[in-house]
């Protein structure tokens, strides 16, 4: 009897450990997530009247990025003009993502990044991210339905919403984990 329900208990075991294993790895992302931005300064949204895009140019001016002692960009002179195509190519561990990280506000940098003239530390974050979308190389999907990995972070869409976006990652043959990334 005693060993019945011993056998019972341990049944359950391998269920138990993949949920808190995958509760394990959300938990480490959104640590890591904390610990890149937990020196960003939030600025009111309401300096600046900025449209969803820019006009004219991204400026990176002097660009660096460190983490602890570690030089991972320098001296990065760069402008973009809109409508421009760039691309970013290098070898491994180059500071191809940081630079962007960088430009998304995830990471802070010495000098300056301006967006049309204006310098990127003083626009809000929280409306910085409305005008970028970032698709990192190393998706993150939650432990829980699909809709509730597609909706992260949006606190209400409609039919609409979705029917548009399941439309155009259709036409441009996205799918799978990339989508719902994108799709976030």
């Amino acid at each position: 009897m005693l060993y019945d329900r011993i056998e019972i208990s341990l049944n359950g075991l391998p269920q138990i450990i993949i949920l808190l294993k995958s509760r394990l790895v959300t938990l480490d992302e959104i640590l890591k997530y904390k610990m890149n931005t937990k020196n960003i300064n939030i600025i009111s949204d309401n300096k600046y009247d900025l449209s969803p895009t820019f006009n004219s140019n991204i400026l990176f001016d002097n660009v660096a990025v460190m983490f602890y002692d570690h030089v991972i960009l320098e001296n990065i002179i760069l402008k973009i003009e809109k409508g421009v195509n760039v691309a970013i190519i290098g070898n491994n561990s180059y500071g191809k993502s940081s630079l962007i990280k960088t430009l998304s506000k995830f990471y802070e940098c010495e000098g300056n990044i301006y967006l049309d003239s204006i310098n990127i530390k003083d626009i809000g974050y929280k409306r910085y991210l409305h005008m970028f979308s970032y698709t990192s190389q190393d998706l993150i999907l939650f432990n829980n339905n699909i809709m509730y990995n597609r909706k992260y972070g949006i606190a209400s869409k409609s039919y609409n919403y979705d029917k548009k976006y399941y439309e155009n990652f259709n036409k441009g043959n996205i799918n799978g984990k990339k989508y719902y990334e994108i799709a976030r």
